[in-house]
């Protein structure tokens, strides 16, 4: 019989959030980061919070960096005036030096309070692993069907070849292929089965149920391996006809749907066994069931390349594909793509507006470019975008200029209200303004930071002149904090008289550099 903690909610609160891996903190100076514990506990908390201990409040240091930057994010939460939350995705946090955690954090915002809810995310890791490992092991066993397709196939031509009697090779075939872990089948030179070992007869059997099913549905249910093979290179091999005509050797993959309820990734192998005059005698065919190595491969790909919000690439593909692109040595132009102003927008709407706007703005975006070309969301509003097969600017400004003119239609809200936004764009070409991806992504970062200070829509194109501004304003900022850190100011405050009384009623605070200094003159 389960515990009732009817007479002390706190109790029951308590205990869910201990049983769910979970702790609130109160956020009681967001600008400082300073924190209570207010309910939720954990032999993992303590490690985590070492001060946190009997309600009182403690900081949220560079003990523990991630966490310490997501503060920042948060902020944008906290100091709002509306309900809202975001999340900080996964990281992982050293205590000891055998352990390590692996956490998620959430900031909220709700009827005035601030909030931290910070999740030990174990479970998931271990998942997110055992998924890793799974497809590592189905990738190991894919090498080994390999290999033994490899040793088959060389034994099955050995056989063929072999002058002999019709039923000798027979029963050498089915001898040599019968304890195969995949389906093997050899056919005459039309394709026709000759002889299929058992795995095959299995690996097309089609699930159904055949309750009231008449013999004939049945026998239909019943495939046979050899017609489903060929149907399915007919229909998504466009060079089948070449390989056959031509006695080619072929592998690749297929997908075999069969409604209801059928749907099988295969791997296929085709080899021809052809005699003296070079004449096809017949066919060799492999098929393997690849449906779970296809979907882990596919689960894992999702989950480490693509953006879960926009479902475009993410920051790692983008940047894999960039390297790619680098390599082919073709000229392209690459595109950033910031949204002016979204953290008001986020402040003002909320951050599920805010998400709702990306989600939009990504798929208006994809509609306009050109297949061929990429797009990826590599931060919290921005995007990048490699345009394929250009090497002329005024092609660049033309699809640019589409690009904004996508984002001038109105977005509409869930409270059925309506805005609009602009977009700053930084434009870079390979080769002629970097060869790597390093200085591809900094000159286009900061061509589009240039363009945010008209705080409309706008194409900055990278040139030297805007590198040199840049450095030029970076050396100024080191030569301030340099004079800082020396104190070469002096502070100054020169009166302002009121002429009609002849008083001084404020005055005006002026910093300088002393004489003797060196001086600083901001452009």
């Amino acid at each position: 019989m389960a515990t009732s903690f009817n007479n002390d909610p706190s109790q029951v609160l308590s205990n869910v959030l201990n049983a769910m891996e979970q702790v609130v903190l109160e956020v009681v100076d967001e600008d400082t980061g300073t924190v209570r514990l207010i309910e939720g506990e954990n032999q993992w908390v303590r490690e985590l919070f070492p001060h946190s201990k009997d309600n009182s409040v403690f900081r949220i240091d560079e003990s523990t960096p991630f966490l310490q930057d997501f503060l920042i994010d948060g902020r944008l939460i906290w100091r709002g005036n509306k309900n809202a939350r975001i999340r900080s995705g996964f990281w992982t946090e050293v205590v000891s030096k055998d352990k390590a955690l692996h956490l998620e954090a959430i900031a909220i915002r709700h009827a005035s309070y601030n909030l931290l809810i910070i999740s030990n995310q174990a479970e998931e890791f271990t998942f997110r692993q055992n998924t890793l490992q799974s497809a590592r092991e189905l990738l190991q066993h894919n090498d080994r069907l390999v290999e033994q397709n490899e040793y088959l196939h060389e034994r099955l031509l050995a056989i063929l070849k072999k002058p002999t009697k019709q039923n000798n090779i027979l029963t050498a075939l089915t001898k040599a292929i019968e304890n195969a872990g995949f389906a093997v089948l050899i056919t005459d030179s039309d394709l026709v089965t000759i002889i299929a070992n058992t795995a095959a007869l299995k690996l097309f059997e089609q699930d159904s149920i055949q309750d009231n099913l008449s013999g004939e549905d049945i026998n239909k249910k019943q495939s046979k391996p050899m017609n489903v093979i060929l149907h399915l290179l007919e229909n998504q091999l466009p060079e089948y006809e070449r390989i056959i005509s031509t006695k080619s050797c072929w592998d690749g993959e297929l997908c075999w749907m069969s409604p209801p309820s059928t749907l099988k990734w295969l791997k296929v192998a085709l080899y021809p066994v052809v005699d003296e005059f070079n004449q096809v005698k017949n066919w060799i065919v492999f098929a393997n069931d690849i449906s779970n190595l296809k979907y882990l491969v596919q689960r894992n790909e999702q989950l480490a390349l693509q953006d879960m919000l926009t479902e475009l690439p993410n920051r790692i593909a983008f940047w894999q594909t960039l390297e790619k692109q680098i390599a082919t040595n073709t000229p392209f132009y690459l595109l950033y793509v910031d949204i002016n102003e979204f953290r008001r927008h986020n402040e003002f709407y909320g951050h599920d507006e805010g998400d709702k706007l990306l989600v939009e703005l990504s798929g208006r975006i994809k509609r306009t470019i050109k297949e061929s070309d990429f797009i990826a969301r590599v931060g919290g509003d921005e995007f990048a975008i490699i345009l394929t097969q250009i090497d002329n600017q005024q092609w660049c400004e033309d699809i640019v200029k589409r690009i904004i003119d996508c984002t001038k239609k109105s977005f509409e809200t869930r409270k059925s209200g309506s805005f609009n936004i602009t977009i700053s764009i930084g434009a870079a070409n390979f080769p002629r303004d970097a060869q790597s991806v390093e200085e591809l992504m900094k000159f286009v970062d900061l061509s589009a930071y240039n363009g945010k200070k008209v705080k409309a829509n706008s194409l900055q194109f990278y040139s030297q002149s805007l590198k040199d501004a840049s450095h030029k304003l970076i050396e100024i900022e080191n030569d301030l904090r340099e004079a800082i850190n020396n104190d070469e100011f002096e502070l100054f405050l020169q009166p302002i008289i009121d002429l009609e009384r002849n008083q001084i009623v404020k005055a005006e605070a002026l910093i300088r550099p002393e004489s003797s200094r060196k001086r600083y003159y901001l452009p």
